[in-house]
C-alpha cells in the first residue's frame, strides 16, 4: 500500500470524490482488468475491500475508485486519510505491507 492523491476527474470509475471524503483505493491493472472503452462499467468499481495491517492490528474498509497505473500484482494506492489510519508511524512515500481482499477482487471480504 502506498499513499496517493485522489484523481477527482478522469478516474477509472468515473467518480467525483473529494480528497477528504474517506477511504478509497486504486488497484493494479492486473486486478482491475479494464476493458478499453468500458472502464466505468468495471464490476470492481465501487466495490469494497478490507485492508488489514498485521503490525498495528488495524483494519479498514475502502472503496475501489481507480486503476493504479504503475502498480503491479497486489500493490495498490490508498488515499491519504486511509493510509494515515493504517500506517500512522510510516512516512508518506513509503510502501507499507498489508493484507487485503474483497468479494469483487477474488477474496473474502
Amino acid at each position: 500500500m502506498t499513499p496517493h492523491a485522489i484523481r477527482s476527474t478522469n478516474n477509472t470509475c468515473s467518480q467525483m470524490i473529494l480528497p477528504s471524503s474517506g477511504f478509497f483505493v486504486a488497484l493494479s491493472p492486473s486486478i482491475m482488468q479494464n476493458i478499453p472503452g468500458q472502464e466505468a462499467e468495471n464490476p470492481r468499481c465501487n466495490s469494497k475491500i478490507n485492508i488489514w495491517n498485521p503490525v498495528l492490528k488495524e483494519a479498514r474498509e475502502a472503496i475501489v475508485y481507480d486503476t493504479c497505473e504503475g502498480c503491479e500484482g497486489f500493490d495498490f494506492h490508498a488515499t491519504h486519510p486511509l493510509f494515515r489510519t493504517l500506517a500512522p508511524y510510516e512516512l508518506l512515500g513509503l510502501k507499507v505491507l498489508v493484507d487485503w481482499g474483497g468479494e469483487q477482487v477474488g477474496g473474502a471480504a
